[in-house]
């Protein structure tokens, strides 16, 4: 008997099964792995990641989104008209506007979102995946919108029956707004405050004013500050009289 050779131990079925389990599976074409489900979350701004992997927004969370940018924009538009008081208001209004213009653009061109879409966890994609990019960013925010807005905002609203929940300004920039992870109960909730219910106490308001009018209208108005006038000038009249008197 040769010392040199190992002795092999024959393998049963059972044996060869245990052992073919324990391979992984390989991948179906080479160099490319099999994701483990549930295991990573995408990378959204991933070119081999695209738009159909997550949920596209819809109305509510799109508006909110804008609601909330337009809130938070509004204290440094007032900061920057109490700094500057002296400036012509159509100065103020173009300033604020280009630095709207540029805020939505480079936000959504670098980083894919605003601090409203933050919020909301809704970013804006390409079509075939990875990030807007500033030129795309610009066609979308400035040329798009402008185009969304022609008709009674009627670009805005088509994310109500569109199939993939564009705008005419995503279709035009060929984007989608998804949503990054599924958004909770409380935030759909504020959202749908801020839509649907902010709205109508602005309407409430702006009525009540309408009917504050209505109860006392400009005529009468007018007739108590002539009448205000004509005392003050009586006033005047009086202590004129008065100081003649104590002179002579």
């Amino acid at each position: 008997m040769d010392d040199n050779k190992i002795p092999t131990q024959s393998q049963s079925p059972q044996n060869l099964q245990q052992s073919q389990a324990s391979v992984p599976p390989v991948s179906a074409s080479p160099g490319v792995q099999v994701p483990i489900a549930g295991s990573v979350t995408p990378d959204i701004n991933s070119p081999a990641v695209t738009a159909e992997d997550f949920d596209k927004a819809g109305f509510i969370l799109r508006g909110a989104a804008y609601m909330l940018d337009s809130f938070l924009l509004i204290l440094p538009m007032i900061f920057f008209a109490l700094v500057f008081p002296n400036l012509d208001e159509n100065v103020i209004n173009a300033f604020l506007a280009l630095g709207l213009l540029i805020y939505y653009i480079v936000a959504t061109g670098l980083y894919g979102t605003t601090l409203g879409k933050r919020f909301f966890y809704l970013r804006v994609v390409r079509i075939e995946g990875g990030k807007v990019g500033l030129g795309k960013a610009f066609i979308r925010e400035f040329i798009g919108k402008i185009i969304s807005s022609l008709v009674f905002d009627l670009g805005f609203a088509w994310v109500l029956w569109d199939k993939d929940k564009q705008s005419w300004h995503d279709k035009i920039a060929k984007t989608y707004v998804v949503c990054e992870k599924p958004v909770g109960k409380g935030r759909k909730a504020i959202a749908y405050f801020i839509v649907l219910v902010l709205p109508v106490i602005a309407i409430l308001g702006i009525l009540a004013a309408i009917v504050l009018v209505a109860i006392n209208p400009a005529g009468q108005l007018e007739k108590a500050r002539q009448q205000d006038e004509l005392q003050k000038q009586q006033f005047q009249q009086d202590l004129r009289d008065q100081n003649r008197l104590q002179y002579n």
